[in-house]
């Protein structure tokens, strides 16, 4: 049994360090001048630490949410804008949506005819509104005015139904082309029915080589997107040509010597001249009496008419076979359009034995019967329109 005490501790062992918690405190003695507390200093730095990280990622936090917010505003203004109309403009586009299309090409179809903004956004809209399925195919004419959700209605209620195409009085066959071409028709295909050589009644005495000038109704159409402009003009030569049987106006204008051409040209300038139905008769009158008598008709619209047909500036003296200041009897056709009362004119003028008129600054129409007579009352009544 070893009964030896045990051996005592080295004194040399160095001294176990003491690890301060953070409430100790090192007495000010045990610091070296310009130290303050050394022994805390790798401990007490930790928790500053992470505060300034916590903080640094609260402020990444914060910045990636508005971000995130001011992002998703930006999104939800552009979808709001890309579903408005591309524009203000009331020209008719058509857009043929064949059966088994898919919503995709629907929309891609109507974004590259210029109806919507942007197909992506139509393409979220048809997701949104749950119409997938519910599109339905049929020739369409829509505008660019309209809005995405209007668009997408129709769509939806397969509105292929008919609307309105309105010929207006005084027009000449480039001035209904523009007025088809903004109710969606092409320009090729209006060019091409106006050219077209038409079997009607309407126009057997017209000759082969005179345009369809003075022959399309002025009138409000209802048609639909499936109505091509050779129906337009049929139905337009249709609606004259009932009216002129109605009123028995083609033998009423053979009886003054007419045929029914002729009396479309006439009527055509006269309809360009006044706009009263009284004036309109009296102009007929004279009209009439300077064909009887060899003398030219001297309207100032017939030359204005010319030099449209020949790009050139409007004058009296100019070379056409249009310009009645020059020639004598009627042009080879029509100058426009015209309304049924000034072909009535025609077939039945106003009495009288007039031979001059003129529109007055006033718009009243004063008529004579001698070139003095004339020259006085543009003097007194047409001193501002006169010297246009």
């Amino acid at each position: 049994m070893d009964i030896r005490p045990p051996r005592p501790r080295s004194t040399n062992a160095a001294p176990k360090p003491i690890r301060p918690s953070g409430q100790f405190k090192v007495p000010e003695e045990l610091l070296e001048s310009g130290d303050k507390e050394p022994l805390l200093s790798a401990h007490a730095s930790k928790p500053k630490r992470f505060k300034n990280k916590k903080r640094w990622i609260i402020g990444i936090l914060i910045v990636l949410a508005i971000l995130s917010a001011a992002m998703t505003a930006g999104i939800q203004w552009w979808y709001n804008d890309a579903l408005q109309p591309r524009s203000s403009s009331a020209e008719r586009i058509k857009v043929v949506v064949e059966p088994g299309a898919t919503p995709g090409q629907i929309a891609d179809e109507l974004q590259q005819k210029g109806v919507i903004k942007s197909a992506y956004a139509f393409g979220i809209l048809i997701k949104q509104e749950g119409a997938r399925d519910k599109l339905q195919a049929g020739a369409y004419l829509f505008s660019p005015k309209q809005s995405s959700h209007e668009v997408l209605a129709w769509l939806v209620e397969g509105k292929v139904d008919t609307f309105n195409v309105t010929i207006l009085p005084g027009l000449t066959l480039a001035e209904i082309k523009q007025y088809l071409v903004k109710d969606g028709y092409k320009s090729e295909d209006i060019d091409a029915a106006f050219a077209k050589k038409y079997d009607h009644p309407l126009l057997a005495s017209k000759p082969a080589d005179i345009n369809l000038e003075g022959y399309i109704y002025p009138d409000t159409y209802q048609i639909s997107s499936q109505t091509t402009v050779e129906d337009l003009l049929i139905r337009s030569f249709d609606l004259f040509y009932k009216q002129i049987q109605a009123k028995g106006l083609e033998d009423e204008l053979k009886g003054r010597g007419f045929t029914l051409h002729q009396g479309v040209t006439l009527a055509s300038i006269i309809g360009k001249e006044v706009s009263n139905a009284t004036d309109k008769r009296q102009v007929a009158q004279v009209f009439e009496k300077r064909l009887k008598e060899g003398t030219q008709l001297g309207s100032d619209v017939t030359y204005m008419y010319a030099a449209k047909l020949t790009g050139e500036t409007p004058s009296p003296s100019l070379d056409s076979p249009y310009n009645t200041r020059l020639v004598k009897g009627l042009p080879p056709g029509a100058i426009a359009n015209f309304s049924i009362d000034t072909l009535e004119a025609v077939a039945d003028p106003a009495p009288g034995d007039y031979l001059y008129f003129v529109a007055g600054d006033d718009g009243t129409t004063h008529f004579s019967m001698t070139e003095a007579e004339h020259e006085d009352n543009i003097k007194k009544y047409c001193t501002k329109l006169c010297s246009e």
